[in-house]
């Protein structure tokens, strides 16, 4: 193939030469002989073809802000960061709630047990080292008798 037509095949075949270009490159093709045109023609044919299968009609091409959609839809799937939970206000207005929930049952918890009470009761040491009265002994026995059983038991050792 001639070189004056190597250079210009592709415009030729796109369909992108001007008028006058164009005459000037049929009138080489004529010249270089019927191989180079018949080449050129199956070239062109080839071309053709692929048109027509790879083009789509405008039938087949998606509506307009389909693309947009498609990305409105992607962003909102894709998966957030793990911190970002705490970062919505309904959560945080959860924890608040479950943490002063959380703060009165313990305080609830402390002043219903022995250990928030003030201490009224009396150890085994306690006990132990208290002289013993007789006024105790004369009006009811069986609370002295208690703090003695309790401090044996509290005492005892195998």
């Amino acid at each position: 193939m001639q070189r004056h037509i190597e250079d210009r095949l592709e415009e030729y075949l796109s369909g992108t030469l001007d008028a006058d270009r164009r005459a000037e490159f049929e009138r080489n093709l004529e010249a270089a002989g019927e191989y180079t045109a018949d080449m050129v023609a199956q070239f062109e044919q080839h071309g053709r073809l692929l048109r027509d299968t790879f083009h789509t009609p405008s039938a087949m091409e998606p509506a307009p802000g389909f693309y947009a959609r498609v990305m409105q839809r992607v962003d909102a799937q894709r998966a957030n960061p793990w911190w970002f939970a705490f970062l919505e206000p309904q959560f945080t207005a959860r924890i608040a709630m479950a943490s002063t929930v959380l703060l009165v049952l313990i305080g609830l918890t402390y002043y219903s047990t022995e250990a928030g009470r003030p201490t009224g009761t009396l150890t085994a040491v306690e006990v132990m080292a208290e002289p013993p009265s007789d006024s105790w002994v004369a009006e009811d026995p069986q609370p002295a008798q208690r703090n003695v059983i309790l401090v044996d038991l509290a005492t005892y050792q195998d």
